[in-house]
């Protein structure tokens, strides 16, 4: 299966930024309706794993808050590859606005 891997800076605590991740996890969960589903996730300390399903297809997810970045490696199947710049995109437009600061 294909990856992405890309790296956001913060300026939060650590603590602080993997809390904000957690809590876009949830809201995420809540709002997305029927074309995200099985989203589960399981933390130790400040790395996260994550795993859901979106139009269907089955991506997995490694989170790693680290003190000045937040690090993650998705990883999707061979359909997603087209999208690869967009989500990348995505994930980097949406970490940014989570872990600025205010």
């Amino acid at each position: 299966m294909p990856s992405l891997k890309t790296s956001v800076p913060h300026q939060l605590p650590q603590a602080e930024a993997r809390v904000r991740i957690q809590q876009f996890l949830t809201e995420l969960r809540a709002g997305a309706g029927a074309s995200l589903t099985d989203l589960h996730e399981t933390w130790t300390k400040t790395q996260g794993d994550a795993s859901f399903k979106f139009m269907g297809f089955s991506f997995k997810a490694r989170i790693d808050v680290r003190p000045t970045t937040v690090d993650f490696d998705l990883t999707f199947p061979l359909a997603g590859i087209p999208f690869k710049g967009k989500v990348e995109s995505k994930i980097r437009e949406t970490a940014s606005q989570l872990l600025s600061r205010g």
